[in-house]
């Protein structure tokens, strides 16, 4: 997940970043599912990975936050200018 977050830092275009930080969202979803995967097999136990799921929720959260917020920015920017 950290490595697509980087990815969508470094982005050279308003669009690269919000489907890059779709893509991040996207990761921390399925690694939460993988978590909650593992527990039902009872390959883990969910006092184990408990925290871990949580993590990738608030990721996800943040990353879909934060893509909204550009996504925002970026139709009220093309918008403004395209008054002008």
């Amino acid at each position: 997940m950290d490595a697509g977050y980087r990815a969508a830092c470094a982005s050279a275009s308003p669009e690269q970043f919000v489907s890059r930080m779709s893509d991040a969202a996207r990761n921390a979803k399925r690694t939460k599912a993988a978590l909650m995967l593992l527990t039902q097999l009872d390959y883990t136990s969910i006092t184990d990975v408990r925290n871990l799921i949580i993590e990738a929720r608030a990721l996800e959260n943040v990353f879909t936050v934060s893509r909204n917020a550009a996504k925002r920015r970026f139709r009220l920017g093309t918008t403004a200018g395209s008054q002008r």
